[in-house]
């Protein structure tokens, strides 16, 4: 696959700072399918590893949802992210492009259909338009918990690359309290 790099420089809300989020332009008339990331998806090495023909598209929101945490995953050791619906709350995440093949490792990386679901939801991007984007969510009823502690910190460490608000992440490894 052929793709010019860019550097996308965007100031966040929290903190006024202005930081660079690699970018790429995906090689024209390959199809991608959109998914939108907000758990440990947002690692850039762990997404480079699962789909590395994936194409960071920007920033997005999901409106009215939260992370939550929940079920057990071995690798993680503990709770894995979610979402939940909650009014008024904004689910901060990156928006990849995906060829077909990246989607199918990533569906297996993620234990489509017996650990994740995979479903289509209306995100906010960065420019203020509303897209359709696949979105995982764990599947079936789960029990909500606090995270492992090495899960946590790989998407805390992406939250802080991203300048995302953490307070966000905190409220949901402690359970929306």
């Amino acid at each position: 696959m052929t793709t010019k790099a860019k550097t996308t420089s965007v100031t966040t809300k929290q903190s006024g700072a202005t930081r660079a989020l690699r970018t790429q332009v995906p090689e024209p008339g390959r199809t991608r399918l959109t998914v939108f990331a907000y758990g440990s998806n947002l690692d850039e090495q762990q997404m480079r590893q699962r789909c590395p023909e994936a194409v960071v598209l920007g920033r997005a929101r999901l409106p009215n949802h939260a992370m939550v945490f929940g079920g057990y995953s071995a690798r993680w050791d503990g709770p894995v992210a979610s979402l939940g619906r909650l009014d008024g709350a904004e689910l901060q995440g990156l928006l990849y492009g995906l060829t077909e093949p990246d989607l199918a490792r990533l569906d297996a990386c993620e234990g489509v259909p017996f650990a994740y679901g995979r479903v289509t939801k209306l995100v906010v991007d960065e420019h203020g338009r509303r897209r359709r984007a696949q979105v995982y969510l764990l599947a079936g009823e789960v029990e909500l918990g606090e995270p492992g502690r090495r899960y946590y910190g790989v998407i805390r460490s992406a939250y802080a690359r991203l300048g995302f608000d953490d307070a966000l992440l905190r409220r949901a490894a402690e359970g929306w309290r």
